[in-house]
Formats: structure tokens, C-alpha cells, sequence
């Protein structure tokens, strides 16, 4: 394949949304995501980061040689970092717990984060000629830094998304209108 700068191309911006799981996910870029779904806010200029890891089991012959390697698992996992504290990303920090609101003061009672809190993912990817959108049925966020308040800064939430395979085995489904990434 020839080098083609046009393939290089700068993120514009990128929305996180987050809604229950079972919600109805995207299947293009361009139509506007469900309303059951809710935006985290800004994001920080960190973007959108996207990781894989494949673990294996090398199966070996007497002499050593190596004759099969075999998947144990495959984990796939998005970061996000964003500046905002709002009811989506403060869920997704203490899912199951409680805020009541009165007389402008909001309390929350905070549970333990045990319990399970898999949502749906939509990550929206704008690059000025194309876009993707990475649509996750079944995910789990978890924060993964510390929030530091500082004086006169803002506070950075950081979280990984973990993605689970839904009853199919699909782990999360990749849509873009960027003909340069179809796989051959």
C-alpha cells in the first residue's frame, strides 16, 4: 500500500456518551445518538485512548519446540479523560448510590462501588473528513486516577471503559466512514 498522508488525520473533538445497558446503539456516524444516552461533558485534550491485550497458552513438543498457541483471553479497554462533574460521570464514580436533592443542597449517600455497573458506550470520533463511533452494548467504566482538586485548576476524572462480550461474542462494534481503515 502507498503512503497516503490523507490517512493521518487530527481529532477535531469526541463526545463519550453513556446510557443503560440495552439501549439502542448507533449504525452510522451521522445520525444522532439515541436519546437515551447522555454526554459526560468536555473532554480533556488527552482524547480518546483505545488498548488490546491478548493473553496466550504456548503449547510445547518434548523438545521444547513450540507446536500450538492458544488465546486465553483478549481484553479490550478505552480511556477518556474529562473535566466535568456531573450526574453521568459522577455514576459512573459511585454506581448504586443515592443523591436527594433539597433546598439546593444535594447529599449523596455513597454505597460501595462492589456492585456491578455495566452500561452502554457510544464514543463518537470527529476527524473534519470522517468520522467513527465505537458502539460498546456492554461496559463497565472505571475510574482510574486520582481527582486532585488544586486551586485555580481543574480536576481531571480519569476512567477506563472495559468492554464485555455481548450474548453474540461481540465485544463492541467499530463504525467509521473512513474508507482507508476497511480491512482487507
Amino acid at each position: 500500500m502507498a503512503r497516503d498522508s490523507d490517512n493521518a488525520q487530527a481529532l477535531v473533538d469526541s463526545i463519550v456518551y453513556v446510557g443503560d445497558k440495552g439501549s439502542t446503539l448507533p449504525t452510522d456516524t451521522t445520525t444522532a445518538v439515541d436519546a437515551a444516552f447522555s454526554d459526560v461533558g468536555w473532554l480533556t485534550d488527552a482524547g480518546l485512548g483505545e488498548s488490546g491485550s491478548t493473553n496466550t497458552n504456548v503449547k510445547r513438543g518434548v523438545n521444547g519446540s513450540p507446536i500450538k498457541t492458544i488465546k486465553t483471553d483478549d481484553d479490550s479497554s478505552f480511556t477518556f479523560e474529562c473535566y466535568e462533574r456531573n450526574a453521568v460521570t459522577m455514576g459512573l464514580i459511585r454506581p448504586g448510590s443515592t443523591p436527594t436533592t433539597a433546598t439546593g443542597v444535594t447529599t449523596t449517600n455513597v454505597k460501595s462501588n462492589l456492585a456491578s455497573n455495566e452500561k452502554a458506550f457510544v464514543l463518537h470520533y470527529d476527524f473534519g473528513a470522517w468520522k467513527r463511533r465505537v458502539a460498546i452494548a456492554r461496559g463497565e467504566a472505571f475510574l482510574t486516577g486520582t481527582i486532585q482538586d488544586k486551586p485555580g485548576d481543574l480536576a481531571v476524572l480519569q476512567f477506563r471503559i472495559d468492554c464485555y462480550p455481548a450474548s453474540d461474542g461481540t465485544k463492541y462494534i467499530d463504525i467509521t466512514d473512513n474508507a482507508a481503515e476497511a480491512v482487507a
